[in-house]
């Protein structure tokens, strides 16, 4: 038996203490990360020591191997470094029922915030199902032989949430299959979502092809970051475009003919949003604090357009320090991608918002990041003129007029409803999955 004492929470790099639990039946513990033999823990040093993570913000596989007195291995435990890892987990068992009738879902879980779910949601080959007991959930009919897709989402207080995915039936009709990784892609212009049986070949991962096993477009996930004075910049933009609504509707009163107006701008229908804050705090935890980024409640088009999402919520900011705002965007990678849902993180900064920045990580080292989670990075901007701003972000978008706001909007719109989930056979870290050369696809960027 062998298990990690030090769960990594966060954002990880550098050297790290490390310890695991063994039983008596092992003799020696060697560390992998990414495949590669970082040294041996052993019980005269506590089966404690330590491990680089490098300079690098990167995903990680984390393993530790236990061998016995003869160097055969007995045991190993793993954990990812720098990839979703949120305060509850859920398991889910399939019990009952045969030829695909009378099946039952049975789910478990685990939270740090509360013992109950406050709601769980429940899909099976896209319909939605009754839970009326988590320990009976009844399963449709279904042919056993084709492959079917099961999810269940669990919310928590705190706005704490956690999904299970499942692929059985098929390929997998012996067992139920949980091994899935989630690789976001960008569909071609005009191009259809291929079938999975057309997919097979197309992923690989150091030249073995891997199996897609579904694929799903979900309702996507935006984590935006904003600045103080961004904030403030969007509720005067706000109340003005308000004021020209207003002047057009009276222009308009009186006049026979209609008058045709767009919709309150927002971003997709189905999106749900969270603002995440630059403004850290910390928790105390054993030996060390684990920093975290206070996170909105989650938002949809429900609750207003564009301006109203973006301005909702205004952080407590009494004796807080200065920002950190590329390491909360670093923060809102993983939120984003922690439900394996099409993704995207938007910053928002005003002309001041660079000056301030006491992060950790730097920028460069932050996009890349984002680049390993496949999650999509748009960076706005209030300042009046945005070529006079320092370059470390990248590509910076104006946003300070309504129709600024809109095409900004738009090009956010536009790569989320191209953005699809394709579901890969096995555990994976994304940065080696690669995608054989197609017109119809690319890797989410």
């Amino acid at each position: 038996m062998i298990a990690f004492a030090t769960l990594f929470l966060g954002l990880i790099i550098g050297p790290q203490f490390v310890e695991v639990v063994v039983d008596d039946s092992v003799s020696s513990v060697e560390l992998l990360l990414d495949g590669r033999g970082m040294g041996f823990l052993r019980a005269e040093d506590g089966w404690s020591g330590f491990c680089d993570f490098g300079s690098e913000l990167e995903p990680h596989e984390l393993v530790a191997v236990a061998y016995d007195s003869e160097r055969r291995e007995i045991a190993r435990a793993r954990q990812w470094i720098n990839l979703p890892n949120p305060p509850a987990k859920t398991t889910v068992a399939f019990e009952g029922g045969h030829d695909g009738r009378g099946v039952e879902a049975r789910l478990f879980w685990e939270s740090v915030v509360a013992a109950q779910p406050t709601s769980i949601t429940v899909r099976f080959v896209g319909a939605m199902l009754s839970v009326r007991d988590s320990a009976r959930i009844a399963l449709p009919e279904f042919d056993p032989d084709q492959l079917h897709f099961f999810r269940a989402e669990l919310e928590f207080p705190d706005n704490v949430s956690s999904v299970v995915e499942v692929a059985f039936g098929g390929r997998f009709a012996d067992q139920a299959h949980a091994e899935l990784t989630a690789v976001p892609v960008e569909l071609g212009r005009r191009a259809q979502l291929p079938s999975v049986e057309q997919m097979q070949g197309w992923f690989s991962k150091a030249v073995v092809p891997l199996v897609a096993v579904a694929t799903e477009s979900g309702a996507p996930q935006i984590v935006v970051v904003r600045a103080e004075d961004a904030r403030r910049d969007i509720s005067g933009f706000r109340r003005a475009a308000r004021r020209v609504r207003q002047r057009l509707e009276r222009e308009a009163a009186g006049r026979s003919e209609s008058v045709i107006a767009k919709g309150d701008l927002s971003f997709v229908a189905s999106s749900r949003l969270r603002l995440l804050s630059p403004f850290p705090t910390r928790q105390k935890r054993d030996g060390y604090d684990l920093e975290v980024f206070p996170q909105s409640a989650e938002l949809t088009t429900g609750h207003g357009d564009i301006y109203a999402l973006l301005t909702s919520l205004r952080w407590r900011l009494e004796g807080a320090e200065r920002p950190r705002l590329a390491d909360a965007v670093a923060a809102a990678g993983l939120l984003a991608a922690g439900p394996n849902r099409r993704r995207a993180v938007i910053l928002m900064l005003g002309a001041k918002s660079f000056v301030s920045d006491a992060s950790q990580f730097e920028s460069g080292a932050v996009r890349r990041y984002l680049e390993h989670l496949r999650v999509p990075f748009f960076v706005w901007s209030t300042a009046q003129d945005v070529h006079e701003l320092p370059a470390h972000w990248g590509e910076v978008v104006d946003i300070t007029t309504h129709r600024k706001l809109e095409k900004a909007v738009e090009d956010v719109n536009r790569v989320l409803e191209r953005q699809r989930i394709v579901w890969i056979d096995g555990t994976h870290l994304l940065p080696e999955v690669e995608l054989t050369s197609n017109p119809a696809m690319r890797l989410a960027l």
